[in-house]
Parts: structure tokens; sequence; C-alpha cells
């Protein structure tokens, strides 16, 4: 009687625990599956996105009742790069556009220069005069803006003889050498055209004085003057902007200087380069 009621128990042991067991597999398949619904859904929302059919998700976006993800922002991925670079694109426009010479300046230049026309003259005879590539350098400081500018400049020029050509035959040759140096100070103004950001032409002109000194000596005759002079000049030339603050420019300046007692009036072509800063 004992053998089978502790058969009996036996049994009902094994049973509890096959129960036991059923139960926490069935609950193990539940969660399974749970599982395997939310992974599904996670899969369809990729396969939208990569094909460009749904809308950027937020990390918290939350489940709704029907278990489907609400967007917390409504913009397209390759929208807000888009986005992005047009933002970008247009404050380098701005940046360009902004971008202004306007303000004073200080320009030291330097240059090679010829003299046209020069002839010397006294009581009984005149002669021509050939003189040789000269030496230009100065300074002009003024005020820019867009589309004009005007400035005052201070220049020095001088130049050797090379000939003198008289109205008569010299049986015996004769030594010559001369020399001939000048002071100018010019107001000048002009315009300026962009051809774009980096690069700009001017023209302009200029009126003031030279004090000028001019000398040689023929043989043993030796003739110096010095006056004075009203002069004007025309000119024109690139200029180059490698930043908003500095520019570098080449300009040709043609400058007449008018007639001494003993020298006539010169016209001398200037070919000189500039750099300087704004400010």
């Amino acid at each position: 009687m004992r053998t089978l009621f502790g058969l009996f128990l036996v049994v009902i042991c094994f049973f509890q625990r096959v129960k036991a067991e059923t139960n926490e597999l069935i609950e193990t398949k539940a969660k399974i599956e749970e599982v395997r619904q939310a992974l599904s859904v996670i899969n369809e929302k990729l396969q939208k996105l990569k094909t460009g059919d749904s809308v950027e998700f937020s990390p918290n976006s939350n489940l709704s009742d029907s278990g489907d993800l609400r967007p917390t922002f409504p913009t397209k991925p390759n929208e807000v790069m888009v986005k992005s670079s047009q933002t970008h694109e247009g404050r380098r426009v701005r940046e360009m556009s902004s971008f202004d010479t306007s303000g004073f300046y200080i320009l030291p230049f330097l240059g090679l220069l010829t003299s046209k026309n020069l002839t010397g003259q006294s009581s009984i005879l005149e002669f021509e005069i050939e003189e040789g590539v000269g030496t230009s350098h100065g300074l002009s400081v003024g005020y820019e803006g867009k589309n004009f500018f005007s400035d005052f400049q201070v220049s020095y020029i001088q130049n050797r003889m090379k000939s003198i050509k008289l109205p008569f035959p010299v049986p015996f040759p004769l030594s010559f050498s001369g020399k001939s140096k000048a002071l100018g100070f010019h107001v000048a103004g002009g315009g300026r055209f962009h051809l774009n950001q980096y690069i700009s032409a001017s023209i302009g002109a200029g009126i003031g004085g030279v004090n000028q000194d001019i000398s040689f000596l023929l043989g043993g005759l030796h003739q110096v003057e010095k006056d004075f002079l009203f002069s004007y000049q025309l000119f024109s030339g690139l200029e180059l902007h490698p930043s908003k603050y500095t520019k570098v420019g080449l300009r040709y300046r043609w400058l007449n200087i008018e007639e001494m007692d003993s020298f006539s009036s010169r016209d001398l072509h200037l070919l000189e380069m500039y750099l300087g800063y704004l400010f």
C-alpha cells in the first residue's frame, strides 16, 4: 500500500514538472514572437527609408496604438543635405559680394621712363637732345570708393642725356654729358572698372607742378637751369587685389612738363608698378 502511494506521488510530481516546463516554453515562444514582430516592423521602416518613401525618424519616436512609429521630423535626409549645401553656398556668395576695397590707401611705386621732344635753345642756336631711359619712384596717398578714386602723388624722376644734335656740322668731336631730374606734386583722380572680384582697370588724370633741374656739359660749355613748372598727366592701369587690404598694380602714365627759358616742354612716358595697403 505504501509502495502504491509513493508511486502515485512520483507520478503527480512528474506531471506537475512537465506542466511547469510547458508553461515556460509557451511564455518563451510568446516573447520570441513579440521580438520577431518588432524586428519585422523595423525592417519595413528601413526598407521604406532606402526607397525614399519615408521620412526621417527621431531616436525618441513612440509607438502608436497600431504599432507604427510616429515621425518627429518631416524632413527627408536628402532634403537636409540639399538645404545645408544651399545655405553654405548662399553664405559664400554673400561673403564674396561683400568684398569691398573702399577706404584710404598708401601706394609706393617705382618704374622706368623715356623722354621725347626735348630741345635746348640759346640766343644763337637751337639743338635737339636725346635722353636715355630714366627711373621714377614716389608715393600716392588717397581715398578710393567702389568705382572712383582721388589721391595726392609725390614723385621723383631722373634720366641722363645720350647725345646732342646740333644744326650745323662740327669738324671735331665734342664731349657731351647731361642729366635731368624733377620732383613732382600732383592731385589726381579717376574711375575704376571691376573686371571681377580681384581684378580692376583704372583710368585717371592729374594736375600739379614739377621742380625741374636740367644741366649739360658740351665741350667747355656748361649750362644749368632750374625752375618750378606747371605739369599735367594722364594714366591708366590694371590692379590686382590679393586681399581686402592690399593691392598690386601696373600703370602707364603720360606726363607733360611745360617749357623753361632754355629748354622746351617735355613729354614723359612712364611705366610704373605699385604695391600698397588699404585701411
